[in-house]
């Protein structure tokens, strides 16, 4: 994944990948009390109570009894084995799990630098390598809180932030090489969004936006494709579908099911404009939800309207244009849409709204 770039930008990614891994791994290494603390949530903790008793040989149970779907299978499935190494040690065990944050982040920065690189029209050799696109992608994910906080809370979201990296990088370079690309390629992109799936089950959004830009881009062809992709995420991701149905009666986790009950679509809209104010902030944290509502609304207003000066200014989108390939993102795009709709409109859990916008923020 480093072969595309210079020996200086080589340099420079190594250089933020060993500051992932000292930053990362820092907080194993804090008091037992404070590793209950931020960045893990009390969602986290679920998760590794499920993952310890599937390492013990009790299923999918947060008891170690009774059944469970309320989790994201496949983070839940990557933990399993730390907690096999740990034995009984659930502290020891929790410590190790910051191996798997690190090892993401550093996936997600590799994966986002060449993103960058792919999107790229025009060579920036002549740069300094600090200030290089694909470079400072790669630090923001590094260094900046607001993505830390999120990407290492001990749920699923690392994971899934590097997975749709991973997704867009090679949706990028298979739509640049449209022409020429082989029927293997696309079963694995396919395959990838079912892993992508599994990771987060939202993600189905993301496969629908794909295939259905496909087909409006590119006709004939394209419906080829999204079949392709349809067929092969379904499959990839059909064992957590068929458990689902098998135990519960339904492929909607029990979870979702019951923050789909009830909806305050005032309460969701206010939380949402906190989330995608602090998300449109970038390099700002805003502390859970204790300030004023009318604070993220005024915060909007502020970042919009900087947007706009700031563009027109720049002329950005002609810049964007010119030296960047953007049409691969459109699905993206779409997809950002999607779930700000779907989790303001029809579900009521406006609290984890961080977590289920951040692919927004990417």
């Amino acid at each position: 994944m480093l072969g595309s770039f210079s020996t200086g930008e080589r340099r420079a990614l190594r250089i933020l990948m060993v500051i992932v891994v000292i930053s990362r791994l820092a907080l194993a290494f804090r008091p037992q009390w404070q590793l209950y603390t931020r960045p893990y949530n009390d969602d986290a903790f679920y998760i590794f109570s499920v993952s310890y008793h599937l390492a013990h040989g009790h299923g999918l149970s947060v008891d170690g009894v009774h059944p469970t779907n309320g989790i994201q299978p496949l983070v839940t499935v990557l933990y399993t084995p730390v907690f096999m190494i740990a034995g009984d040690d659930k502290v020891l065990a929790i410590r190790l799990t910051f191996i798997l944050n690190a090892l993401f982040d550093i996936l997600s920065i590799l994966f986002l630098a060449n993103l960058i690189r792919v999107l790229t029209r025009n060579s920036t050799e002549e740069k300094n390598i600090w200030l290089r696109p694909p470079i400072l992608g790669a630090v923001g994910w590094t260094a900046l809180y607001a993505i830390i906080v999120q990407t290492n809370n001990g749920l699923e979201t690392g994971l899934y932030s590097m997975l749709l990296l991973a997704v867009m990088y090679l949706y990028a370079k298979l739509q640049l090489k449209a022409q020429s690309s082989r029927l293997l390629e696309w079963i694995g992109f396919g395959s990838l969004l079912g892993v992508t799936v599994l990771a987060r089950i939202d993600a189905v959004f993301l496969v629908g936006c794909i295939t259905v830009i496909e087909v409006i881009r590119f006709r004939s062809e394209g419906i080829r494709r999204a079949f392709i992709i349809g067929i092969s995420s379904v499959a990839v991701s059909s064992v957590w579908w068929i458990y689902n149905y098998m135990l519960f009666g339904s492929i909607m986790p029990q979870s979702g099911m019951a923050e789909s009950l009830k909806n305050v679509l005032v309460e969701n809209i206010t939380r949402a404009s906190a989330v995608l104010s602090y998300i449109g902030g970038l390099f700002f944290f805003l502390p859970g939800y204790s300030v004023p509502a009318w604070i993220p609304y005024a915060w909007i207003a502020i970042l919009l309207s900087t947007i706009i000066v700031v563009t027109r200014r720049l002329h950005l989108i002609n810049n964007l244009r010119t030296n960047y390939q953007l049409a691969p993102l459109l699905p993206f795009a779409f997809f950002g849409v999607c779930l700000i709709i779907y989790y303001v409109f029809f579900f009521s859990a406006p609290h984890f709204l961080p977590r289920y916008f951040q692919p927004i923020r990417i």
